[in-house]
This record gives C-alpha cells, sequence and structure tokens, in this order.
C-alpha cells in the first residue's frame, strides 16, 4: 500500500472513531462540561493532522503528493476554524442565556 493512501485510510479511520461510525448514530453526550472537552480534544485532533499533513509535504519529494498533503492540511485546518467558531458560538450563546435569566431573576426581586 502506497504511504499516502495508508495514511488518508488510517485517517478515515480516526475521524469516524471522533464522529461515531458510518452506519451508526454518533452518541450524543449530554453533559456540557463533557461536550466542551470533548471538542476541545477534537480541535486538538483535527489540528494534529493539519500539521502531520504538513510535515509529510515537506519531506516528501514528488510535488504532487506535495500538492495532495498540502491540500489535506489546509482542509484539516479549515475543519479547526469551524470547530472553533462552534465553540464560541455555544460559548456565546450560554453567556447570553445566563445573563438574560440574571435579568428575570434582578427583575422579580424588584418587583
Amino acid at each position: 500500500m502506497v504511504p499516502a493512501q495508508h495514511y488518508h485510510n488510517t485517517l478515515s479511520k480516526k475521524i469516524f472513531d471522533i464522529v461515531g461510525k458510518p452506519d451508526t448514530q454518533p452518541r450524543i453526550i449530554r453533559y456540557a462540561f463533557i461536550l466542551q472537552a470533548q471538542q476541545m480534544d477534537i480541535t486538538e485532533e483535527f489540528q494534529k493532522h493539519a500539521d502531520e499533513c504538513r510535515h509529510m509535504a515537506r519531506f516528501t519529494r514528488d510535488l504532487q503528493s506535495k500538492v495532495m498533503w498540502n491540500r489535506m492540511a489546509e482542509r484539516w485546518g479549515d475543519l479547526v476554524a469551524t470547530e472553533q467558531a462552534k465553540t464560541r458560538q455555544r460559548a456565546e450563546a450560554r453567556t447570553k442565556r445566563a445573563q438574560s435569566v440574571h435579568r428575570r431573576v434582578d427583575q422579580s426581586r424588584a418587583a
């Protein structure tokens, strides 16, 4: 098996390990603190894959393979950015909900 093909197959397996098996529903975690920790792990995992792809691109002599590795690194980087944006949006939503609850409690106390 060609190293790039082996690496691609390994990445595919890792992705399915993270988000669930292809033929089953992904697990839903009910506790927010666990979800946040899992989110950090996913972001770090995606970043690790991007770094690995960049490393492979640096040491690959074949121009076509180098382009492929760089594209893969770019895609992993896009996933990192997407996951970080989702994390920020969830944190902002939690903050807004908490502020709204505090406002309602303050208004009920003042009344």
